[in-house]
């Protein structure tokens, strides 16, 4: 019994003191809600007033309220399912014609007025190309895709060329590239490759971007190789297969088909470099170009101009020689005829008379006497020693011939023998006296 009542007891006493706090937390919260009450009663006034007099203010606010914000979103929905459906028709046209721009503009806020910025100039591949050559090339492209789908790769290429030809656009080097891979002409293909990438990021589809940037490099792993050259003389012209490369000083890399090239450097007063070098397949073959001064000729005795000149004036010389000689044959073969005409049988050494001389022989004798020197050696011989029994000589038929003896009594007899076409063997017999 004692322990059923001492239960309660701890039982009531918790509950007790549960009971005061609450009721002093009452107590505290009382004058709080009075000042509450108090404050409060003067917005219903203000609620009343509100209601009664101004009634007719809060509609217009509401109705602005309600219909400002209600027009806005219809333009922004607008522009939202607008904006977004524009790419996906500008990317199903640029699969069957070349894309105007590497990126889409973005849509202008609504509500925007002059404020907005300019929009952004054209890309490279656009300036300076009119809407006539555009529209040709994007025919040219359209032939060169379906003869591309149907295999026909040479004609293909060539449109592809036509198409580059009037307008360029990197989607159409992209092209190009992959027709010349497959037609087996990895360098030419490396090229077009390589332009359709030159203007950055950007100038293609980032799918066709990538595939062109594969494709290079599957080019220069597989079916390529490079040859970088330096030569630090200046002005050496380099020369790679016979075709020009650059002018030294400087260092150029080139990507070639795989096999053996030919490296020529050149220059004026050097020694000609040839270096022969032999590549593989994705490999790199480096060198440097070094000339040496030629030494055997350093500086000509002459220019180059003086044997040559001296050729010429030697030329000009003998065409005059030549002339002159020609003028005088024919000024004297004149002079001869001239000169027979006149003097006829009157001019001829022997006329019909042995015996006889002309006059005018006589005169030229008597004028000039006897000078020739075989002559004279004939009369010396003749005075001073023993008189020849016989003389022959041979004398041309025409001509002053051999003068007179001065002693005709000593002359027997002249007989002629021709001998030739113009000569005569004379034979004198003198006699002793």
């Amino acid at each position: 019994m004692t322990t059923i009542r001492e239960r309660p007891t701890q039982v009531v006493l918790p509950m007790a003191k549960r009971l005061l706090s609450i009721a002093l937390v009452a107590l505290c919260a009382a004058p709080g809600r009075a000042q509450a009450t108090s404050s409060a009663s003067p917005p219903a006034s203000l609620e009343l007033a509100e209601s009664s007099s101004p009634a007719t203010p809060p509609a217009p606010l509401e109705l602005a309220e309600s219909s400002s914000p209600a027009t806005p979103p219809a333009p922004l929905e607008l522009a939202e399912s607008s904006s977004p459906a524009l790419p996906p028709a500008s990317l199903e046209l640029a699969e069957s014609s070349l894309s105007s721009s590497p990126a889409r503009l973005p849509a202008s806020p609504a509500g925007a007025g002059s404020s907005s910025p300019p929009p952004p100039p054209p890309p490279p591949w656009h300036q300076g190309v009119s809407e006539e050559r555009k529209q040709r090339a994007q025919a040219l492209f359209t032939e060169a895709r379906e003869l591309h789908r149907g295999m026909m790769l040479a004609e293909a290429r060539t449109k592809y060329e036509e198409a580059l030809a009037a307008w360029e656009h990197p989607e159409l080097r992209l092209y190009l590239g992959r027709v010349l891979k497959s037609i087996g002409l990895p360098l030419l293909a490396y090229e077009n490759l390589r332009l359709s990438l030159r203007w950055g990021p950007g100038s293609l589809d980032p799918e066709r971007e990538l595939e062109a940037r594969a494709a290079l490099r599957a080019l220069v792993t597989q079916d390529l190789a490079a040859i970088e050259i330096r030569c630090d003389e200046p002005g050496a012209a380099v020369r790679i297969d016979g075709k020009p490369w650059f002018v030294g000083p400087g260092t150029a890399r080139r990507m070639v088909t795989p096999g053996e090239h030919v490296v020529m450097a050149r220059k004026d007063g050097y020694f000609t470099v040839v270096e022969p070098l032999l590549v593989l397949a994705g490999k790199e073959a480096s060198g440097q170009l070094a000339l040496s001064v030629d030494t055997l000729i350093v500086q000509r005795r002459w220019p180059a101009w003086i044997p040559w000149a001296t050729l010429g004036a030697g030329a000009a010389l003998g065409l005059v020689g030549g002339g002159l000689m020609w003028h005088a044959r024919a000024e004297h073969g004149g002079t001869n005829d001239e000169y027979g005409d006149r003097c006829g049988q009157s001019c001829t050494m022997f006329p019909d008379d042995p015996l006889r001389r002309p006059a005018r022989a006589q005169r030229h004798r008597e004028r000039c006497g006897d000078r020739r020197p075989h002559r004279r050696r004939s009369d010396g011989a003749r005075g001073d020693g023993p008189a020849l029994p016989e003389q022959a000589t041979i004398l041309p038929h025409r001509g002053s011939g051999r003068p007179e003896d001065r002693d005709p009594a000593r002359r027997v007899a002249r007989h002629r023998e021709p001998v030739g076409q113009d000569r005569v063997l004379i034979r004198n017999h003198w006699r002793h006296g």
